[in-house]
């Protein structure tokens, strides 16, 4: 459990108290909603290319979910008080053998999403973490989102 100052949140006059666990099946509508939203409108290159939110990434976010619950090793942020999921933590595990990448560009839709996909793909070729960690499995932290009410209050460090 994780206490935050809930004076700096909103209206909030009382102590409060987050819930940070693992991100698990009951989680996944819930967690789309702040992906979807929140992580692309806050990006210069979503404006830039003036997606269409919340509805545009949605395919991303999806497979992002499905390869987060599948690796165990994503989590969310609850605050308990509320009972709301104001925070989501999306991690998944690369290794160094994987023929297929679930986020490779063309299996989108969204030509604006697969031009992301496509910079991002290039930015990645620049240099082989495996052989610079001297490792054959990453943890690659993909997406941190916090409600914009909860945010300055260090969730993430």
């Amino acid at each position: 459990l994780h206490h935050y100052d809930g004076n700096k949140v909103g209206s909030s006059p009382s102590l409060s108290l987050l819930n940070l666990c693992l991100m698990k099946l009951k989680h996944r509508n819930e967690a789309s909603g702040p992906l979807n939203k929140l992580f692309f409108q806050d990006k210069p290159i979503s404006k830039t290319l003036s997606f269409d939110l919340p509805n545009e990434p949605t395919e991303f976010t999806n497979v992002c979910i499905e390869q987060a619950l599948r690796d165990k090793c994503s989590h969310v942020a609850i605050d308990i008080n509320q009972q709301k999921l104001i925070g989501v933590s999306i991690n998944v595990i690369e290794n160094v053998n994987e023929q297929k990448n679930v986020f490779d560009g063309p299996q989108f839709k969204s030509g604006k999403l697969r031009y992301v996909m496509k910079v991002f793909a290039d930015a990645h070729d620049q240099v082989d973490l495996f052989k610079t960690f001297h490792t054959d499995c990453l943890l690659h932290l993909l997406i941190v989102v916090v409600d914009e009410n909860y945010r300055g209050l260090n969730l993430t460090g």
